[in-house]
């Protein structure tokens, strides 16, 4: 991917209002919360358990185009600075998580 592209999902990712869900080790429920029924704006978002590389996205545009979207620059964006926990121990309470 270009470094262009990259950069304009990044653009895309700040500009909007995401909340994240862990559904499982590695698998993250994405929420675009910007949209007027956040419902139908959820995807889910997995990440490699042994690379913690970010794997797929379920929304249309990874899926038809194999490309980074902007679901998976916010769960990048909210893992590299703490904000999500995308692999928490049992203990850990399962709460939604606002980026």
């Amino acid at each position: 991917m270009s470094a262009d592209r990259i950069e304009t999902v990044q653009k895309r990712t700040q500009a909007e209002q995401f909340s994240f869900d862990v559904d499982s080790p590695g698998l993250i429920d994405v929420t675009n919360e910007s949209h007027a029924n956040p419902a139908a704006h959820q995807y889910t978002v997995s990440i490699d358990d042994v690379t913690k590389d970010l794997m797929a996205c379920t929304c249309p545009h990874h899926v038809h185009r194999t490309a980074f979207c902007k679901h998976m620059a916010a769960v990048e964006t909210a893992t590299d600075d703490g904000t999500l926990d995308a692999f928490p121990s049992e203990d850990d309470e399962k709460t939604p998580t606002r980026a």
